[in-house]
């Protein structure tokens, strides 16, 4: 009887690790694309890097902004050119009204992508 036992539980820390490692592996791609944020006198400039695009391969990522709860403010489209893991700057001009926007970028060399808030 407890040797039945210990080989189940054996058989479901298996598992358990194994799942664990198969979800940590699908929540690396998302975290591949990296973002910052800097102010400066035309408005705020955004540095994107895609650390799981190949060296050398050029890719055109896709960044999209829109403000939460504020319909009178237009969304933000723009494109970011990156080569490799070298990270690449977009300028965004305006000024900061301490509004929160839901932005996704996209990248689909590597097909990574990123959803998250930003107050600008």
């Amino acid at each position: 009887m407890f040797t039945n036992l210990k080989k189940i539980v054996g058989a479901s820390a298996i598992a358990a690790g194994a799942a664990a490692a198969l979800f940590g592996a699908t929540g690396t791609a998302q975290a591949a694309v990296l973002t910052s944020y800097t102010n400066n006198g035309l408005g705020t400039i955004v540095t994107v890097t895609d650390t799981a695009n190949p060296a050398g391969q050029v890719e055109v990522c896709t960044y999209s902004s829109h403000a939460q709860g504020n319909p009178f403010l237009l969304p933000y489209f723009a494109t970011v050119t990156l080569t490799g893991t070298t990270p690449s700057n977009l300028q965004i001009f305006g000024i900061q009204t301490g509004t929160k926007y839901t932005v996704d970028i996209f990248c689909p060399n590597s097909g990574t992508k990123k959803h998250f808030s930003q107050v600008f």
